[in-house]
């Protein structure tokens, strides 16, 4: 496969239409991790310095048959994560993130079937996964977590990822603030 990607993004204030997005980012998502051994890492306790997968994949199933002009994700990790929106690479791994502050990007969408990753290949067959489990807001009466910073920008390209990218020009809605007519898809996690 080719080495696609949106970068480099381009940064705007949080537009207003992206509001009811991040408030459900923030109020509605929970933190997921793989099922692994619970006798030696019950959860929340989880082993450190070890990287995850997680995918979702998200299925336009309006009434109306329209794609998408553009998709969002809302998205934080603990500590650092990779990005890919159907294996094209969205951002980068960074040392410098911090789970307390969520992200948020927005790119143009080409399909009805938008595939959420931290690794390139969107077509690879996760039928045989077992589901993320949703880990617990307190254990024993103490917080888990702290709550979650809303995103201070949005990174967004206009740039659709292919053998020699085109670049659409300004973005989908003609604003120039990358924001379009965007479908999100809302699961739990930490991931939209």
């Amino acid at each position: 496969m080719a080495n696609l990607t949106y970068l480099p993004l381009k940064e705007t204030a949080i537009p207003q239409e992206a509001t009811g997005l991040i408030n459900t980012f923030l109020s509605s998502s929970s933190w997921i991790w793989p099922i692994e051994d619970t006798n030696i890492y019950p959860p929340p306790l989880v082993p450190g310095n070890v990287q995850r997968a997680f995918r979702q994949t998200w299925t336009n199933t309006s009434p109306s048959s329209r794609t998408p002009s553009s998709v969002y994700i809302a998205i934080t990790a603990d500590n650092h994560f990779e990005l890919f929106i159907n294996g094209a690479l969205v951002r980068e791994l960074s040392l410098e993130d911090d789970w307390e502050s969520a992200f948020l990007f927005s790119v143009p969408a080409t399909t009805d079937r938008v595939t959420f990753a931290g690794w390139e290949q969107p077509v690879y067959d996760d039928r045989d996964w077992t589901p993320a489990e949703v880990m617990p807001d307190s254990v024993n009466g103490a917080v888990t977590w702290e709550p979650i910073k809303a995103p201070d920008k949005l990174w967004f390209s206009t740039t659709v990822p292919r053998s020699g990218a085109v670049d659409c020009g300004e973005s989908p809605d003609g604003s120039g603030n990358g924001v379009g007519s965007a479908g999100s898809g809302t699961k739990d996690g930490y991931v939209f």
